[in-house]
This record gives structure tokens, C-alpha cells and sequence, in this order.
């Protein structure tokens, strides 16, 4: 469900902690990703992994 105005994407993110670049151990030392955690809640949640296959046109991920 896409967001349409900014009040509601203010609303969203105000539910979320995220923490951006991260690095993991790779032979490339650029490889970073992003976490985003709900926030208020102690109770054990499933984990989502995406991976990008390439194909970035340009060094963006916006």
C-alpha cells in the first residue's frame, strides 16, 4: 500500500527505528544494507531479507 500524503508517512515512521549502512563481512568492503525495527515491542518477530541482484543505474538507492 503506497503512502500518499506526508502526514501518514510521518505517522509510519514515527512506528520504526532505523539504522542506515550498515557493513557486513564481504570481499567488498561497500557492502552496506539497512535495518528498520519495529519500535515498543519485546516479543520475537520474523526477519525479511531482500537482496538486490544489480543492475543500480546509478549510486542511489532513493
Amino acid at each position: 500500500m503506497a503512502i500518499t500524503n506526508q502526514s501518514e508517512y510521518q505517522r509510519k515512521q514515527s512506528k520504526v527505528t532505523a539504522t542506515f549502512d550498515l557493513t557486513y563481512p564481504s570481499n567488498n568492503k561497500s557492502n552496506q544494507f539497512d535495518l528498520y525495527v519495529p519500535n515498543n515491542t519485546t516479543e520475537k518477530l520474523p526477519v525479511v531479507i531482500w537482496l538486490h541482484g544489480g543492475g543500480f543505474g546509478a549510486i542511489c538507492l532513493v
